[in-house]
């Protein structure tokens, strides 16, 4: 996992310095669900569409936010977005500052689902912030299976696990993101519980060594019965070498989980690829690709 100041390195936005990073980055992924009456007006659509390149804008001005990604599926049924920061205090400046733009927002949405993955010493931090923005039918702050950074100076060289990375403009970054369902049979017995979270680890690890993968959290939710991810990578050659592994390894995956949705923002040049790569190896029933506004 790369430490904030390494993405800035990478071509994400810059965070600030007096902030105090947390041990793990945290993740957000926030759904809306768009009203009637502003699918059925042009007029309403454009406003709303304004709202979200105002609302990711004013996200990625505030100090300590690593990305905010944002899109409108394509049966313009629902919202998507995707926030890394750097530490779960930006929420509480950024709400200030996107109040506006967010209650613009809810003249034209309803929020369903956020789903926040971060380290566990942050858990309550980020349920009180989150809070601020609603209180969705689905909400969960859940522990991230990534190892806290080391406590070492800090280096503003782009290294991961000591290995040198690429470095990229933030415009080729593909995330990924959604929620798999936890087979019943797992739920309800604690030794396949038990197995599936150290299945979830050791594919936490294995993704770090791919080159190119930039960023991954994954978190589970024994209560709603899912598992949580979202991932950044700095190539397709990623996205393939990571869908490779689950054909090849995720056996123990499979066993216990359902791919039930998949988000991800990619340029519109890569879709058609990432799209065959990921239903070819992960198949997931529900994959939504999206270029995300700018």
């Amino acid at each position: 996992m790369l430490k904030a100041s390494e993405l800035v390195n990478l071509g994400y936005v810059d965070v600030d310095k007096e902030i105090n990073p947390s041990e793990v980055l945290t993740s957000v992924y926030t759904k809306f669900k768009i009203k009637g009456p502003t699918l059925e007006s042009p007029e309403k659509l454009k406003d709303l569409k304004a709202a979200l390149k105002d609302s990711r804008n004013i996200f990625n001005g505030i100090k300590g936010t690593c990305s905010t990604m944002v899109d409108i599926d394509n049966e313009k049924e629902y919202v998507y977005f995707s926030f890394l920061f750097e530490n779960p205090s930006v929420m509480e400046t950024a709400f200030i500052k996107v109040f506006d733009s967010f209650i613009k927002l809810s003249t034209h949405t309803d929020m369903v689902e956020q789903i926040c993955i971060t380290g566990e010493a942050e858990m309550e931090n980020c349920r009180m912030h989150l809070s601020r923005f609603g209180s969705p039918p689905k909400f969960a702050v859940v522990q991230s299976f990534s190892d806290p950074f080391p406590k070492t100076d800090e280096d503003n060289n782009a290294t991961a696990g000591g290995r040198k990375v690429k470095m990229h403009s933030k415009d080729d970054i593909i995330c990924s993101l959604g929620a798999w369902k936890i087979k019943e049979e797992t739920l309800t017995d604690e030794a396949k519980f038990d197995s599936l979270s150290k299945t979830l680890k050791a594919y936490n690890t294995a993704m770090l060594e791919i080159e190119d993968v930039l960023v991954i959290e994954l978190g589970i939710s024994k209560e709603l019965g899912e598992v949580y991810f979202q991932q950044h990578c700095g190539s397709t050659k990623a996205i393939y070498e990571q869908s490779t592994f689950l054909t090849m390894n995720g056996g123990k995956i499979k066993e216990h989980l359902v791919a039930s949705e998949m988000v991800i923002f990619t340029s519109e040049n890569s879709q058609g690829l990432i799209e065959d790569i990921v239903a070819m190896n992960v198949g997931p029933e529900k994959l939504i690709l999206m270029k995300g506004m700018k």
